[in-house]
């Protein structure tokens, strides 16, 4: 055999770039994953705009849509969540069914902001960076620094695909309890059917939510 070490070597070619792809792939996903949490987060900024909405205007129309959206123009997601909490103060009191999910939906999401202010603001390193100890294959390592009284803390974190992807359900559990929230506020009357079956429904989306669990990987 003239190239007695060429099956090897072709061997090790196609192994190095099946391995590449699955990186690529990996990243690809990666990178996907990155954009819908974004673009999910903003989703339930503007459920809570809805929210909003129905609480001032039970029986809204475009208007009165334009009206809020004029009020809350400009308003970050901290801001507006605690108006939601805020106006539920104001309509109903703090002993209302209403109010407690919305400081529940509103506690939960104050626990995301911050960590979506790094998706959108940090610096997202996705897969291996090998002058960067911080990053590995297979994640994203979100580096967003801050100031402390000790100095710099570069604040890095890591996320794989699952971790992201838990993140997500978590945005798709507040919308739909959020959407929920509306058709309570609509028809108050906790002796109609529909205040109770989407009372209940509030409650079991709220309740699948595991976000400390998730954010200690």
């Amino acid at each position: 055999m003239l190239f007695p070490n060429l099956h090897k070597a072709l061997f090790v070619v196609c192994h190095l770039s099946q391995h590449s792809t699955m990186e690529e792939n990996i990243d690809k996903e990666l990178t996907r994953l990155y954009g819908e949490f974004l673009v999910k987060f903003e989703f339930v900024c503007s459920r809570i705009r809805f929210v909003i909405l129905h609480i001032l205007y039970p029986n809204y129309d475009t208007t009165h849509r334009n009206f809020v959206e004029i009020m809350t123009e400009g308003l970050t997601a901290d801001p507006l969540r605690r108006k939601m909490v805020a106006l539920s103060i104001e309509k109903y009191s703090k002993n209302s069914d209403i109010y407690k999910a919305a400081n529940k939906i509103s506690s939960i999401f104050s626990d995301l902001t911050e960590l979506r202010n790094s998706f959108a603001h940090g610096t997202a390193f996705i897969g291996q960076y090998d002058f960067i100890d911080e990053t590995k294959e297979g994640t994203i390592a979100l580096r967003h620094p801050k100031l402390k009284k000790d100095g710099l803390d570069l604040n890095f974190r890591n996320f794989d695909a699952n971790s992201i992807q838990e993140l997500i359900k978590v945005f798709s559990a507040l919308e739909k309890a959020l959407s929920s929230l509306t058709v309570i506020i609509s028809c108050p009357d906790k002796k109609t059917e529909w205040y109770n079956i989407y009372h209940k429904k509030i409650d079991a989306e709220l309740d699948s939510i595991k976000l400390k669990s998730i954010l200690k990987k």
